[in-house]
């Protein structure tokens, strides 16, 4: 394909001209890589796929950015197949290098070496099938060697980083609103709406089919994303990865790994060979927190209730809602 319409693409983005000429480039090297197998970037297999992310480490160029940016470029020439590979590498990639730092800073140095002795951090995971026992080994260590209060506030600081500025942009529709109810049910509605231009659309939401299968169970499961207020608190549960196949699954184990996100640990549900301790999915809660700390413009708290790693059928949180913000209402 020509490169002017992927321009055009990330002129939507407002990037500045210098980043979009930079984007342009990669995405080029990227096309150009696959002249040698007589395909397009839509056309090769996952193995000439990771042939690139090799020749990208061995030229000095893996990076998560550029990763990133080859993940947007994947979905934009809709392959599937290749966007879902590239996101389960690149999800997360860099949590237990922070989670690492996060010990360093809360317990010191000499905790952080305890509980990764023998342990080789690399930047970036192709085979996600290392990813499961590298997290069982490190939280079995946390588990045993802090304790539970401390495990769980390191775990949920927020080490799956969101961007500041989409965080900034749902503190503002925040305060377009009312009161916090209606700004939960405009953001339930406009993602339902969301949902529905997809599916007409025939696109995907992030690496999921979308249908009316899928419409229905969100529009059933009102705390799905956005979450549903409770009195002092906002429940909220997370979408399955991929929600046909875990709504079409009647195995409570393959169910529990077609609803988590995370390939630190997907894989270990899915052969359910090993137990992961279910500590590790505060660091969810902590995904959530940083979300609601920007939108209430203050530290909230938010506790892990339910989780697929200790044999539930999803994974919920609680919101803790600051007085000011309940006295509103």
């Amino acid at each position: 394909m020509k490169l002017e319409n992927y321009r055009n693409e990330l002129l939507t983005r407002e990037l500045t001209e210098d980043s979009i000429l930079a984007i342009l480039m990669l995405i080029d090297t990227f096309e150009n890589f696959f002249q040698k197998y007589k395909k397009t970037a839509k056309e090769v297999t996952i193995k000439e796929f990771h042939n690139y992310v090799t020749f990208l480490d061995e030229s000095g160029n893996l990076s998560y950015f550029n990763l990133l940016e080859i993940l947007r470029y994947l979905m934009f020439i809709k392959n599937e197949k290749l966007t879902f590979d590239l996101l389960e590498i690149i999800d997360g990639a860099n949590l237990m290098h922070v989670l690492s730092n996060k010990i360093i800073e809360v317990l010191g140095e000499e905790k952080r070496n305890e509980i990764f002795i023998g342990i080789d951090l690399p930047q970036i995971v192709l085979n996600n099938n290392e990813k499961p026992s590298l997290t069982k080994k490190v939280m079995d260590r946390m588990d045993t060697l802090i304790d539970k209060q401390t495990c769980q506030e390191i775990m949920g600081s927020g080490l799956h980083k969101l961007q500041k500025d989409g965080l900034i942009r749902l503190r503002k529709k925040f305060l377009e609103e009312k009161n916090l109810d209606t700004y939960l049910e405009t953001q339930r509605k406009g993602f339902l709406n969301r949902l529905e231009q997809l599916a007409k659309e025939g696109s995907l939401f992030f690496t999921q089919p979308v249908d009316d299968q899928v419409i229905e169970y969100i529009r059933n499961n009102p705390t799905t994303e956005y979450g549903v207020r409770e009195g002092n608190k906002i429940i909220i549960s997370k979408i399955p990865y991929n929600t046909k196949l875990y709504l079409n699954e009647s195995d409570k184990r393959l169910k529990g790994y077609y609803y988590c996100h995370c390939p630190w640990v997907r894989g270990a549900i899915k052969k359910g060979d090993f137990h992961i301790s279910p500590t590790f999915c505060h660091c969810s809660a902590g995904w959530y927190k940083q979300k609601w700390d920007v939108i209430f413009d203050q530290p909230v708290k938010v506790d892990l209730v339910d989780t697929v790693l200790k044999g539930d059928m999803r994974c919920t949180f609680t919101v803790h809602i600051p007085k000011k913000i309940l006295d509103a209402l």
